[in-house]
């Protein structure tokens, strides 16, 4: 017979913590399957998107010395929605849309000097695309006078002179 000493292993540490792994994984996915903070009794709803939040566009002043002031606001603005403001020259202004299926929003400038002359205008369509999880602002432009719209990303827009 052998008596040298044998290590005894009581368990296997590499498969203790893969269990583990698994087990927590399983718990988040069965937890997220039975509760979801946004169901609370009824499931989500497409009209029902905008509990989700919202998302940014930015419109930037580029045109020099030139002020950009609001003159109409409309649209799925998130409450309690922008106030009329005026955007300085090198400034920018942050909006928030809501998410809700469907959602827009418009805003609309008149582009003055300083003394306050009219010289143009822009207008900025805003919405949003992508999924529930994946979501982002969109804006596009349109300008009048000696001005012109650059489209920095996706979700901002800057207004500069021609």
């Amino acid at each position: 017979m052998n008596d040298s000493p044998q290590p005894i292993f009581i368990s296997n540490f590499k498969n203790s913590i893969g269990i583990t792994l698994v087990l927590f994984i399983l718990l988040v996915i069965v937890a997220n399957v039975f509760y979801s903070p946004f169901r609370q009794g009824n499931p989500v709803q497409d009209e029902d998107l905008s509990t989700l939040g919202s998302v940014s566009v930015y419109v930037k002043n580029g045109t020099g010395s030139y002020v950009m002031n609001t003159t109409s606001l409309t649209g799925d603005f998130e409450p309690p929605g922008p106030s009329p403001h005026t955007i300085q020259s090198g400034g920018q202004y942050r909006f928030e849309i809501l998410t809700k299926s469907h959602a827009s929003a418009t805003a609309s400038y008149n582009i003055t000097s300083a003394n306050g002359e009219l010289l143009g205008t822009a207008t900025i369509k805003m919405g949003w695309a992508g999924s529930i999880v994946f979501r982002y602002g969109t804006a596009t432009a349109t300008v009048t006078g000696p001005f012109k719209a650059v489209k920095e990303d996706s979700q901002i827009v800057r207004i500069d002179r021609s």
